[in-house]
């Protein structure tokens, strides 16, 4: 019983260590949506968007507040900034708790461990849903009549999210 339990907070850790890296990568890819015109590609991040043509790839920092943007378009990329950076750091804790539970030898002496890496999960799992969610609504509709789709770093957030899910479900699973 003792390496069942051992093995599942070694799994949910090493889930939620994933969903780090792709937290990582989705909050510094500047593709969360994307379009195609004439003239080339325009993709928008959280921090920057790029306008891609056949010669030369320009990108420019989204700056708040802006007279670019609209001041609702800024406090959606703001407080998903916030939100993503949030679970990033959470997430990097929980998946370092991981390591730290298996150098800790026996189970009741890691029990506030164990209750700290649960609390770690749930709370990093609505930070980066909350974090994917307003990070989408902003980034696609960052301009006004453009038709936009979901880029790469959405998807890799989205993907981060459900693996994040499937660790802290298992987390949680664990009885102390």
């Amino acid at each position: 019983m003792a390496n069942n339990f051992k093995l599942l907070l070694i799994i949910g850790g090493a889930l939620i260590g994933a969903a780090f890296i792709l937290f990582i990568l989705s909050n510094a890819l500047s593709s969360w949506s994307e379009t195609e015109n004439d003239f080339g590609n325009i993709t928008y991040g959280l921090w920057r968007w790029c306008n891609s043509t056949v010669d030369d790839t320009t990108c420019t920092d989204v700056s708040c507040p802006s007279e670019d943007f609209p001041s609702s378009f800024c406090n959606k990329i703001l407080a998903a900034r916030a939100f993503i950076t949030l679970a990033c750091i959470l997430s990097g804790f929980c998946g370092t708790l991981s390591v730290i539970y298996c150098a800790i030898s026996g189970e009741r002496s890691a029990r506030p461990l164990i209750l700290t890496k649960k609390c770690l999960a749930v709370a990093c799992l609505i930070m980066g849903i909350i974090a994917i969610a307003i990070g989408i609504s902003a980034t696609m509709t960052a301009q006004n009549g453009i038709k936009l789709r979901l880029g790469v770093a959405a998807i890799l957030g989205i993907v981060g999210v459900g693996i994040n899910l499937i660790g802290t479900v298992i987390i949680l699973l664990v009885k102390p």
